[in-house]
This record gives structure tokens, C-alpha cells and sequence, in this order.
């Protein structure tokens, strides 16, 4: 809502704090937000990571056959499915109800198994206690929805940075639903985070060699 030195994923430490989300979209019935602040965080500009957009069409140039609206699908359902964004429909319990494509080729799973077990089956276990603080709160009614850095376990065992947004919904009686989810990759952002830091780590090391060797020359 991840083998080796690799379970520490791209930068090896915690990401961004999360925060309340303060506005929703309008196609979203039941998130209410009203008692939290009206911070929202946002993927850093420039920075975030790549997201695949597919045009929805066909080497010959038609929309591919599992594309085309079906018989009986609403349009929620379609736009869920059929969105090039990872996107969960997660009950308040945890279990995954409904995946989409993109969550699935995401993470490596198929549908089925990721519906089998629950958003905590995947996250990785150091940011798993944020995750259920922010559920927590989201229950709670202190908020309507949340949004923060997060890493995932994929079935190969790979770690994936992703920023996370997420909106609880509601009935008419104020009950929660279940939450909807959207995950965003941002491991190539992370990982040229690490890089830099790699890189200024080194040259304040060659700094600090070649001040010690200069006062050493000195003393002598």
C-alpha cells in the first residue's frame, strides 16, 4: 500500500513523511476531509519516477481488444481497470478486493494472488508501521485520506519505491468502505537520490583526506 542488501530498497532509509490529503476528486463520493489540515503532499517535481502510459491502441492502430468497454461495465470499472496507474480497491481490514493490470505488473503478482492476502503482505516491513498509523487515522475519521512514500515487496523479492495516495470511502451512513489506492513508481527517483548522495559522500571524503594531509605537511 522488497534479496541480499536489497531489502533496503533504493536509498536504504525512510522516505518522506506522509501527510492528510486536503482535496479529492470530485469522482470520489464519501471521501470527506474535513477535519484534516490542507497540507497534501505531492511526488517531488522533475523527480518522480517514470509512468508507462499506454495510448490504448493496437500495432495496427485500433484500441486493443481488452481496451474496448465490455457489457455491463460501468465507468468506474473501466477507468479503474483500465488505468495505466497501479490502483487497489483495499478493504478496511487490509485484504486487496480489486487490483487492476498495473498494480499487478507492478508488483509481479497476478490478481488472484495478490487478492489472496493483504496490503501488509507486500509492503515492506519497515514502513509497514506508518502504513497502519495512517489506516488507523483514516478510520478514526481524523482524516479522509493520506499520502506518502512508501516500498513494496515485489514476488521476485525486488524492492519498489512508490509515492502513495490514498482515499477512504464511505457509505451514506458514514461507515467506512474500503480504501482506493494509487501508487505511483518513484524508484528511479530514489535511486539518483542515492547516487548524489553517494557522489557528495565521496567528494566530502577526498576533501577531508586532503585537509588532513595538508595540516599533516605542516606540522612537519
Amino acid at each position: 500500500e522488497e534479496a541480499g542488501s536489497g531489502r533496503d530498497g533504493a536509498g536504504g532509509g525512510r522516505g518522506r513523511p506522509g501527510a492528510p490529503l486536503g482535496n479529492f476528486p470530485s469522482a470520489l463520493p464519501g471521501a470527506d476531509a474535513a477535519d484534516c489540515d490542507r497540507r497534501s503532499g505531492r511526488p517531488g517535481q522533475g523527480g518522480a519516477g517514470r509512468v508507462s502510459v499506454s495510448d490504448g491502441k493496437g500495432p495496427d492502430g485500433l484500441p486493443s481488444p481488452e481496451d474496448l468497454p465490455r457489457e455491463g461495465e460501468g465507468p468506474f470499472q473501466a477507468a479503474f481497470d483500465r488505468s495505466p496507474i497501479a490502483r487497489s480497491l483495499t478493504a478496511a481490514d487490509g485484504r486487496l478486493l480489486r487490483v487492476n493490470r498495473a498494480f499487478c505488473e507492478l508488483l509481479g503478482y497476478t490478481a488472484a494472488e495478490l487478492q489472496a492476502g493483504t496490503y501488509a503482505t507486500i509492503t515492506h516491513p519497515d514502513d509497514l508501521p506508518e502504513s497502519k498509523e495512517w489506516v488507523r487515522r483514516a478510520l478514526a475519521g481524523e482524516c479522509g485520506g493520506f499520502s506518502l512514500e512508501k516500498r513494496y515487496v515485489r514476488k521476485d523479492g525486488a524492492v519498489v519505491w512508490t509515492w502513495v495516495s490514498a482515499v477512504l470511502q464511505r457509505d451514506a451512513g458514514g461507515r467506512p468502505q474500503h480504501f482506493l489506492v494509487d501508487l505511483v513508481d518513484i524508484t528511479a527517483r530514489k535511486r539518483a537520490e542515492e547516487a548524489r548522495s553517494d557522489a557528495d559522500r565521496f567528494a566530502v571524503g577526498l576533501i577531508e583526506a586532503a585537509n588532513t594531509m595538508i595540516v599533516g605537511l605542516d606540522e612537519t
